[in-house]
């Protein structure tokens, strides 16, 4: 890492300067201690029974629908995308 707390700060505050935040800033914020600790805290919330229940919920939420079309949808989303990004929200 090498950076200066204030230089890592900083950049989880989006201020990273020229144009926003870079794919080397990102990976030092995540070596750097505030970064471990949320990686570890987002390990530890994946591994746990928290996370069976949050899929649960998300199952809850969804209700009957039709899985053939639904899985074509999705899988032409991801072959015509380079990133593509799913959440749920309330």
């Amino acid at each position: 890492a090498g950076r200066a707390p204030a230089r890592v700060g900083r950049l989880a505050e989006g201020k990273g300067g020229e144009g926003g935040r870079t794919d080397e800033d990102r990976l030092a914020f995540m070596d750097s201690p505030v970064g471990q600790a949320i990686g570890a805290l987002a390990k530890a919330m994946a591994d746990s029974p928290l996370n069976d229940g949050k899929i649960w919920f998300a199952k809850m939420q969804a209700g009957e629908y039709d899985q053939v079309a639904v899985a074509k949808k999705l899988d032409s989303y991801i072959k015509d995308n380079a990133v593509v990004m799913f959440s749920f929200s309330k």
